[in-house]
């Protein structure tokens, strides 16, 4: 599970800029509203010695637009980016296409050497 972003304040971002022991700071990304509550919080920890490689974020990946965006965005903040497909209450399996696209962006090869439009077309 991630951090929720909005919660991250100044002394909370020094303490986790302290922590030798963790390997990543873990955020979360579900939905467009958290861009500017993420944006803060990386800055927060920036601010305070945390290498933004030390910075994970799970990106819930419903719709593929919306979800390109966080992704997008994440990347210029050079935060890792962790892509889970949706999956209903009822269980159902994610699409092929969200399953095409978590591949793209938790297959670090791939998602440093192509972008989602040319990986999107080969499949």
């Amino acid at each position: 599970q991630g951090l929720d972003a909005r919660l991250i304040e100044d002394s909370s971002a020094r303490r986790l800029g302290r922590l030798k022991w963790i390997r990543h700071i873990r955020l979360a990304c579900d939905s467009v509203k958290m861009i500017e509550p993420i944006r803060k919080a990386v800055e927060l920890l920036r601010w305070h010695n945390c290498n933004p490689a030390r910075i994970f974020c799970y990106v819930l990946v419903q719709d593929i637009d919306d979800a390109l965006e966080r992704i997008r965005f994440l990347k210029g903040l050079y935060v890792m980016p962790f892509a889970q497909p949706y999956r209903d209450p009822e269980g159902n399996e994610p699409t092929k296409e969200q399953k095409a696209f978590a591949r793209w962006v938790n297959h670090k090869a791939i998602f440093k050497t192509t972008t989602w439009d040319n990986y999107g077309l080969a499949k």
